[in-house]
Formats: structure tokens, sequence, C-alpha cells
């Protein structure tokens, strides 16, 4: 003690104390209370503390292992507690002493790595892969294992099942194996994922017999250290730089300031996940599904190995790793030169790749010369073929002579010196951060070679960029650019070698030059001569019943005829949406388009390729199912629009509307900004108009593109077929598909939870086109027996296979008696899952002939009916994504599963929205949240009131005390989740009130205080559907000059649907009007945007009926829908005239139909100025508001 108290600090004693605290330390001996009293005075007065210890109770044991007592412990001081909260004592065997050792661990000692950011993240990662590979090496193990124990079992049940009837517990035994050993064979088929992708889309099945042929019939190296040295020489010499280059090429400093911005974690975020989940991993075997998944947990780790990199601009190591494997190029491949080297690459470098990446594609068109079209968004690698074959076909024509040169690069990916990439950044302007970023990526790479599996020595890279990693092919067009710009000047000077031309691939072609020239030219450049046409991508065949759609008996695969006709109009609508493009000004300086209609984009006398798209679009014109005018512009400054040939006002053409004036005119190609520039509209004539016809044309024309609104934009196309008028060559496909794609008269049903593969074999066997020995025969195939192997008695057709004979027929039995229906109402059954289980019979049947003719294995029906009903459940619990899982019920009855699932009961709350359900209708309401909310402001004892607003009161900016601004910005928001929810008769109070959040006063929040007075007497009040008329129909009104603060307007809709409203506003206009009319036209074109978002969200509904009706929208004001329904705006406001031809549009497109309604019949009048009680009383009865 005296000891203790001269040395101040942290104190811990730990040994065998021989003594005891308490009774239950011993067992089976004698306790001493003076000695345990003693013992505790000591620990006491010596202010020590004893931990609780774990492992055992006892510490100390006599040699007859009966009695046990606990002697040794540690005895610390407060300050350790304190200075280590989380140690932890614990006993140790004792093995062959008589005491057990004893371990105190500090909380502060853990494994937890350390280091920088890169190597804490690294590390982390490496325990965690470990920990997996070794948890997966148990778990697969047992998983095998326990396969193989239930197939054993499986099997004796079956060979038992020959000689004997088994019982109930046996059978239920068989079916709960089968579906054990499913389920454990997907868990071994999920490892087999990635394998599984080799020849997978020609020869592979889901786990079948050739899939497996495919793992299994590989034949491994018994050397391979040789062939790993030879790679690893290989890859490493490939990678190596071996002399620098330095181009010349400019960024702006806004988009050099973007590349060097701060990294965020909303940016990393969004980089994983625009990456797929089910790539094939890199050194450290984690995928960005593993990195989306556990996000949660990981993002501060790899926020701080982010922030790592951009300060120090270099990886750790081990974080820039990558495997390469080798893709085969050839058909046998021989030396390591006819493999294509792709690296796996670390998710880690991929997370900060992937983010330079997303930020260098957003300018990378800005330096990139527009000869380069691969890889940039906005550009078409097609351009390049159009443009070569445009210039060829004009060179035949004109007998030009040409020696085009098809050069192919060899391993252009490895060839990149980084030296010459960063002296081409530098001249473009990228920043010193930028290029260091990139530094670090490249200089950091490390690769090891994989020869059958197994990783060579890692060698580091010094050049080349890498097949696999996301920034690769911005950085291979950046190097490009600068041999694009440089190339003659360098190659006088021998400053470069350029990229090595594969003259084995290279081939030559001779445009209007003889024979005799074309082989001199060969001998001289060293490349083989070929003529036109060159191959590019092979074509599939396509049959008529493979294109037809579902619905019609078909595949639904679609006419490839379809598809080249959308691909080739796609060229069209780029030439007319594409400003000044190198292909677009090749293709109309050869064929002197200038603004010319769409059926004369062509010189006939020129047959290129262009010739062929604009036949294409003729073709898919003269279609029933595509309209004539599929594109159709919109107005800017008309700039790009032809005056004469397109449809820009009106439904046609001006030159079909005023054929004889269009005659007169010189300049028949004039755009319509040339035209504004004339005065009045006036062309330069041929002659000038002088008959009654052609005067009174004139003046019909000047009289409507007089009053025509322009704006500053350019024009832009329109493609009709889509919703928001974008062109989709999908949508064009199917329409065409719908005209040229033939009608089966036979079709199945194609239901979703039947895996794809036995949808198309059922197909097949609609059609008749399985492969019974029958059909082989048909086929000139010499087969053994054409008799079914089933029974050995009649030949083997599709028919008496599957419905004919009696083992089918056995089947199908026992599986009606297992759904519990007759077999001669199977036709009357209508349920999808019950399609499903004759699907899955069929599917089984033919898998039990299959087992019969190649693996010599007989099945009985009982046995294949266990099948089925084993894969059903499969089918209907992961597919179908339904029933309760309950694999008892399954076997009694399919549908006991499907209709449990069903049943869950009316929904009665959800969101504080009250739902009821009567015979009138169905009603909501939010009686239970105003409830609360009147609590929660102290309103639930006020006296409730009839009207919202007190005309007393004046709503004005600095008038009347301050109030909390907190507490009356959440007044606000809780009235305002009951105004958008059930409440529409307090939307206008609320929406003016919502305005003064920044500065409320007494003034404010005695308004407010009057709304939660008005809501107390109408709290049960809610919105009726009766679901009568099932039309979407709208009011729309507007209040002038309300507000005196600003002199604005208040705009207000209200849209019904089933009797009772969907959607309703009450805004205040952003534009200033100085007449009444003028602010009910804004507030028409307001509800007009709802209209069409409205019929927007009503046609994604899949059992809507289509098409949808024109919504009406009713105004009470003659003028406004005048005004609306005129084809010219007469007035000078630019925002006016910009809703005027919305609203025109809308109602030319037949979205919207205006209507005229009188004032008293209005519903939106209360929602754009405070009413009288009965006339807000008028409204509720209007809008289905009523006491619930």
């Amino acid at each position: 003690m005296n000891l203790k108290e001269s040395r101040p600090g942290i104190w811990l004693l730990f040994g065998d104390f021989n003594s005891v605290r308490f009774p239950e330390e011993r067992l089976n001996s004698n306790f001493c209370p003076y000695t345990a009293t003693a013992f505790n005075d000591f620990i006491l007065g010596a202010s020590l503390v004893e931990h609780n210890m774990g492992g055992r109770k006892y510490t100390h044991f006599w040699d007859d292992g009966v009695k046990m007592s606990k002697l040794d412990r540690f005895l610390c001081c407060c300050n350790f507690i304190s200075s280590h909260p989380f140690f932890a004592v614990t006993a140790l065997p004792r093995e062959y002493s008589d005491h057990s050792p004893i371990t105190l661990i500090s909380g502060n000692c853990t494994n937890d790595p350390y280091g920088t950011p890169n190597e804490v993240l690294v590390a982390k990662l490496r325990i965690l892969k470990n920990a997996i590979k070794k948890w997966k090496r148990i778990d697969q193990g047992n998983v095998l294992k326990e396969t193989n124990m239930l197939k054993t079992r499986v099997n004796e049940l079956d060979m038992a099942a020959e000689y004997r009837n088994l019982s109930t517990s046996e059978i239920t035994e068989l079916r709960n194996g089968r579906k054990k050993i499913l389920e454990l064979e997907n868990i071994h088929q999920m490892d087999l994922r990635q394998k599984s992708k080799v020849k997978w889309l020609t020869d592979g099945d889901e786990n079948n017999k050739i899939f497996h042929g495919v793992l299994k019939n590989g034949e491994w190296q018994t050397e391979v250290n040789p062939i790993k040295t030879e790679a690893w020489k290989f890859f490493q010499h490939k990678f190596t730089e071996t002399h620098k280059i330095i181009p010349n090429s400019k960024l702006s400093l806004e988009d050099c300031i973007a590349l060097e911005r701060l990294f965020i974690q909303e940016e990393i975020k969004n980089a994983i996940w625009s990456c797929g989940g089910d790539k094939a991993p890199g050194p450290d075997g984690f995928t960005f599904q593993f990195m989306k998944r556990y996000w949660h947990m990981m993002k501060d780790d790899i926020m701080r190995f982010i922030k790592d990199f951009e300060s120090t601009e270099l990886m750790g190591k081990g974080c820039n790793s990558s495997f390469i494997t080798l893709a085969p190029k050839v058909k046998d491949p021989i030396t390591l030169v006819d493999y294509r080297p792709i690296s796996l690459i670390r998710v880690l470098y991929k997370i900060i790749s992937k983010t330079l990446t997303n930020r260098l594609k957003s300018i990378i068109s800005s330096v990139i010369g527009e000869s380069q079209t691969a890889f940039i968004e906005g550009r078409n690698i097609l351009n390049g073929p159009v443009i070569i074959n445009e210039t060829c076909a004009w060179a035949k024509k004109a007998k030009q002579k040409m020696f085009p040169l098809k050069v192919d690069l060899d391993k252009s990916f490895d060839s990149i010196h980084w030296g010459y990439l960063d002296s081409i950044m530098l001249q473009m302007g990228f920043g010193v951060k930028w290029r260091s970023w990139i530094s670090g990526c490249l200089t950091t790479a490390r690769a090891s070679v994989l020869v059958n599996g197994s990783p060579t020595d890692e060698f580091v890279l010094s050049k080349g960029v890498r097949q696999g990693d996301p920034i690769s092919p911005l950085h291979f067009i950046i190097a490009m650019e600068g041999l694009n710009i440089a190339l003659k000047e360098a190659c006088q000077k021998s400053v470069i070698q350029g990229l090595k031309v594969n003259f084995q691939k290279s081939k030559l072609y001779g445009i209007g030059v003889s024979d005799c020239d074309l082989a001199a030219s060969e001998r001289v450049i060293g490349c083989e001569a070929s003529s036109f046409p060159f191959s590019y991508l092979g074509v599939p065949v396509t049959w008529d019943k493979v294109i037809a759609h579902k619905e019609n008996g078909g595949l639904g695969v679609g006419s490839l005829r379809a598809a080249n006709l959308a691909l080739l109009t796609k060229w069209i609508w780029r030439i007319k949406e594409e400003k000044n493009t190198i292909w677009k000004n090749i293709i109309t300086a050869i064929h002197n388009l200038d603004r010319k209609p769409i059926n004369k984009l062509v010189k006939k006398s020129i047959h290129g390729i262009w010739r062929g798209m604009v036949k294409a679009m003729a073709e898919l014109e003269d279609l029933n199912t595509i309209p004539a005018n599929m594109f159709v512009v919109k107005v800017g400054n008309g700039e790009h629009t032809s005056f004469w040939h397109e449809t820009w006002i009106g439904v046609e053409p001006l030159a079909s509307w005023f054929p004889n004036i269009f005659k007169l005119d010189k300049k028949k190609s004039a755009s319509i900004l040339e035209r504004r520039a004339e005065e009045g509209f006036v062309a330069k004539w041929k002659k000038a108009p002088s008959s009654p016809v052609e005067l009174m044309e004139l003046s019909q024309l000047q009289s409507i593109i007089r009053n025509f609104i322009f704006s500053s934009e350019l024009d832009s196309w329109k493609f009709s077929l889509t919703h928001d008028r974008i062109f989709r060559v999908d949508t064009l496909r199917y329409q065409a598909d719908l005209a040229l794609a033939v009608s089966s008269p036979k079709r199945i049903e194609w239901i979703h939870m039947v895996p794809l593969k036995i949808l198309v074999f059922l197909w097949r066997v609609s059609m008749d086109r399985i492969l019974t020995a029958d059909a082989l025969s048909h086929r000139g195939i010499n087969v053994n027996s054409v008799t079914c192997p089933l029974c050995q008695l009649d030949l083997e057709k599709t028919d008496h296979l599957l419905a004919n004979y009696s083992y089918s027929g056995e089947t199908f039995r026992l599986i009606f008696e297992w759904c519990g229906i007759e077999p001669q109402k199977f036709v009357s059954v209508k349920k999808k899952i019950f399609l499903s289980v004759i699907y899955g019979t069929i599917w089984c049947i033919w898998r039990a002939r299959n087992d019969i003719v190649f693996n010599n294995t007989p099945s009985k029906p009982a046995k294949t009916a266990d099948n089925v009903i084993s894969l059903m459940f499969r089918w209907v619990k992961h597919r179908g994504k339904m029933g309760n899982g309950d694999w008892v019920k399954w076997c009694c009855n399919p549908f006991t599963i499907f209709f449990d699932m069903k049943d869950i009961g009316e929904v009665e709350v959800i969101l504080g929205i009250r739902i009821r359900k009567g015979n009138n209708g169905i009603s909501i309401s939010q009686s239970h949240y105003i409830e609360k909310i009147l609590k929660k402001f102290i309103f639930e004892n006020c006296s409730p009131v009839s009207t919202l607003i007190d005309p007393s009161l004046k709503l004005l900016p600095n008038k009347g005390s301050p109030v909390s601004q907190l507490e009356y910005s959440r007044a606000i928001g809780c009235l305002m989740y009951a105004m958008i929810s059930t409440s529409p008769d307090i939307t206008y109070v609320v929406g003016r009130l919502s305005r003064s959040t920044s500065n409320p006063s007494s003034h404010h929040w005695q308004a407010v205080s009057r709304v939660f007075k008005y809501l107390k007497g109408t709290m049960n009040y809610g919105l009726t559907y009766s679901g009568y008329p099932s039309v979407l129909e709208g009011y729309s009104d507007a209040s002038w000059i309300n507000n005196l603060e600003d002199h604005s307007s208040t705009s207000g809709w209200v849209f019904l649907l089933g009797g009772g409203v969907i959607s309703w506003a009450s805004k205040k206009q952003t534009c200033i009007t100085n007449s009444t009319m003028k602010s009910k036209f804004v507030a028409l074109s307001a509800a007009g945007k709802e209209a069409e978002w409205l019929r927007n969200l009503i046609y994604e509904i899949p059992l809507w009926p289509k098409p949808i009706s024109t919504i009406s929208i009713r105004c009470d004001s003659v003028v406004t829908l005048a005004k609306a329904y005129s084809q010219v705006y007469n007035g000078k406001s630019r925002h006016l005239g910009v809703r005027h031809n919305m609203i025109r549009e809308l109602i030319m497109t037949g979205v919207i139909s205006v209507e005229f309604v009188r004032t008293h019949l209005n519903l939106v009048d209360h929602l754009t100025k405070g009413l009288a009680r009965d006339l807000v009383h008028k409204a509720f009865v209007g809008m289905c508001l009523k006491s619930t």
C-alpha cells in the first residue's frame, strides 16, 4: 500500500493471490469468510477493481478433478479502466498445469490495418478476401458432401420404388430430397457463372451437358513454368517503352477547372453505380456488385482512399495490379501474338479510373477533331464508313483516280508511349493536376499473365494502355489526335515512327485505275490488293415464323428488314438534327442537299450508301403503320429549315399549300431565316405574281406567317412516334414490324415465370419442330430406330410423344390429380400457374425421353411427375416471386400456395391517408393526420371556423411583429402535406402563406391559425371516387393581379377522373400580365403541361384502354379560348407567344381540347382567390369533397 501511494500512476496487479473473495469461487472445497473479508478490504483500500473473467469460471484445479477454486485474477486501478475502457480478461485452457493461464487484452490493441488510406483499404480487402476464401472452402465442401449424400439416398429410394410401393414418409423424403438437391445445385451453379460464359450464346444452356463438357474437357499442361516464363517475357516487352515522341495540339480554362475539381462522395457513388456488377474481378477478387451492396459500410474507407489519391497523385502498392487474360483472336491460336490481352483490374483502381473517365467524357469532344468518331458522346462510329462509301461512289461517277488504303494498326492500345500521351495532353491544355493523376494511374500499373488460370510473376508497365481500363479508350483517341494533327510534319522530319501497320490485314483498293496500276501499287506498299465490296460483319438469317411477334405465334425476334430500315432512317434524322459535322458536310456537298425535301436528298446517279438510306425512309413511309410526317420541325430562328419544303406551319409544306407562287420563286431552297430577312417575306420572283390566284395565295401566305413567333434558338426536330419526341430505332422498328412481319396461326402464351429456353422449346413443339426420331429421318439423318423409345410400338412423333402415348398420359393424370383438376377440364383452366405446370410437364417428358435415348436411363411416369412438382416449386417461388414458400402445402396442391399469397387483407391507412371502400366507391381522408397536427400546434381544443380567410388581415411584408421562422415553417409544411393529399380546399391560402416563410409576422401566424381552425371543422371531409366517368377532364382559371406587392396573378387548375379530383394546384404566375385574358392564358398553358404529364402517366398503366382520349380543359374566358385555337399570335409579349405555340401544339396533336364553361360552374375559382362560404361549398360538390 505504501508503495502504491508513493508511486502514483496506473497500477495493475495480477497473479495467484491464493485466496477467494466469494463463496461461489469455491467448488467442493471449504470457504473461509475471514480470509475473504480481509482480501476484499485490501482491494477496497487500494482502490482496485476486478474485471469479470471470461473463458472459464475457475483457475485452480486439484488432482482429483473435483475441487476447484478461482485463485488467479487481475486487479486494476480506476485510471487503467478510464484509459482502456474495452479491456477483457480471459482464462485459457490449463493443459498439463494445475492453474489456468489468464490474459488481459487492452481494447486499444487491435489487429486493424494501419498506414496510409491506400494501404488501409487494400489491407482490409485482403483480409476480407482471405476470410471469404476460407468460408467458401469450408461451406462449399459441406455443400458437395451434403449433395452427394442426398443423391445417394434419392437413388436408393428410386431403386426401391421399382420393386415395391413407397410409404408416405418415403415419398415425402424423396420429394424433399430432390428439392434440396436442386437448391444445392443452384448454389454450385452460381460458382460456375463466370466459366459458363464460354460459348454460352452458341452452345451453352442452364447448367446442361454441353456446359459441363466445356468445363471438364480442357487439357492442363504438365509443365506450366516454361509457358508462364514466355508469356511474362512477351507482355513485359509489349508494355515497355523504347522511345519518346512529342507532337503538339486546347482546353478551355473552365473545362480544365472542372476536370481538377475535388472528388465528392456523390460523384464516386455515381461512378460505381455506372459499372456493371457481374464483370470478371481482378486480383482482389471483388466486383462492383459487392461494392454496391456494401457501400454503406465501405464508403468512408473508399473516400479516404480517393482523397489520398487526390492529394498524393499516386496509388499504393497493390492498388493498381491486374491480371492479363488471353482471349484468342483467331480460331486456332499458335503463338502469343494470336491472343488479345484483356486486363482484369482491381476494383479500387477502377473506381478512380471510372470517375476520371466520366469527367473526361464530358469535355473530350472539344479537343478531338471530327475525324475521330469512336468513344465520343454525340458521334457515331459509322461516320467514317459512310464518308468512305459516298466518296468512293462519287469518285466512280466522276471518273476520278483514287488509291484508298485500308490500314490496320498493330496492337494500338499496347503501343502508346506515356511520355507522348502526356505531351499531347500538355499541348491540349490539360492542367498539371490532371496530368499528375493520369501519370499516377499509368506509372503504378502492375500486371501478371494468367496461364491456364495461374498467374505469372508481376512486371512493371512502362508503356501502353490496358484493355479493360475504363479510361483507356479516351487515352487512345487523345494519342491518335496528336498523330492526326502532326502526322505530315512529323513524318517529313522523321520525328516519329507512328503505329506499326499490320500489312497482313491491310487491303489496297483501286478506283478508276487499271489493274496494272493497282498491281504496281501493291508491290510498292507491300499489302494485298482487293476489290469491292469488302466484308464487314456478317448478317444472320431470319425466318417468317421466328420474326413474328409473340402474340402472333412467333419468337418476337423481329424482322431484319424492319431493323435495317429503322437503322438507315436514323441517318436521315441525324442529317436533319446535326448542324455541322464532317460526314454531313460531305454528303451535302456530294448530293447538293441544301434544304431539299426528303425524297430529293440524293443524286440518283451516285450509287452510294446515302441513296439506300433515303430509299429506306421512303419505303417506311409507304407502310400503313408509319405516318407520312414522322419528322416534325420545331422552328426557332429558322436558319436550318426550308421555307417551302418542310412542314413548319400548318399540316403540310407551304409548297403544297401555295403551289402557284411556289413555282414563281427563284430560290426554292431558301431557309426561313433568309425569307425573314426579306421585307414582307417577299421572294425574288421569276415573274411578279399577277393572276388572281397567285395574288390570293401571296396574300394568304403573308397573312399566315406575318405573326408567327420566332425565337433566338436553333431549329430542332421531333419524332412523332414517341411521347418525348426523341428518335428511337426500336420504336420505328416495332412499327415497321407490324407491317412487315408475318403472323403465324399457332401461338403459345409466354409466361414470365417459365425460363426462356423452355418457352422456346414449347414454341418449337407448337410448330412441330422438335428433333424426334421421325423428324430426323425426314431430314435425311440416319437414326438407329424411328420408333418411340418409351413404348417401342409407334413412330416417335411430337403428338405421340407428348400427348397420345400412355407414358405422357399417365404423367398428365398424376399432375391433374396433384392439382385437383379433372383432365377433361384442362382446356377451361386459364390460370397462368397451371399453364406453367403444363409447360413444365411437357419439358420433363422430353427430358425423360432424352435420358432413355442418350443415357440409357429408363424412367417411370411417377418419377417424371415428381420432377415436375419440384421444378414448378422453384419456378413459382424464385421466378414467379409468389407464394409463401411452403413446400408441404405445395406438394398437396399448387393453388393453395398461390392464393395464400393474395390474401393480404384490406389496406386501411398508408402515409397518414385513410382509405375506405364502400358501395358508392372509394374515399380517402386524413382525419387521423389532421388530429395529430392540431395537437402538435395546440389547436385540438380550438373552435372551428367555416371560412379560410379573414378579410381584416393584410398579409403584407413588414406588417405586424415577427414570429419564429422555424415554427412557422413547420406549420406550413404540415399544412402543405394535407393540401397536396386530400384537402384541395386549402390550396390557395396555404400557397399564399408559404411565400412568407423567410419573414413571417404575427398577421401571417393569425392566418395560419385560422387554417388550423378551419381544418378542425372539416377534418372528416375527404375525396370520394365513384369510378364514373373514367375520362380525364380539367378546369383552368386565373385571378388577375391579386397580389398588390408585386402585381402578380395566380393560376389554378383542377383535373378529375373517376368522379373525383386527382390533381390540383394554385401557383403564383412568374410573369406580369396586363389583362385578365392574358393571365387566364398563362393559367391555361400551365394546365396544358399538367394534362400532358397526366396523359403520359395514364399511358404507362398496362390495363388502361388505349389510345388515351383527348383531355378536355374548361375555361370561363371566351377570348382565351379564341386565342388558344388561333393559328397566329398577334401580341408582342414573347412569353405569351411561347405559351401560345405550346397550347396550339397540344391541341393539334390531340393531347388537349379547350372548352367554355360558365364562371359559376368553374371548379378552380376558389384556388385563385378567397370566396364566400357558399361558393366554396359548390366547389366541394364538384370535386366530390364530402364528409366520410
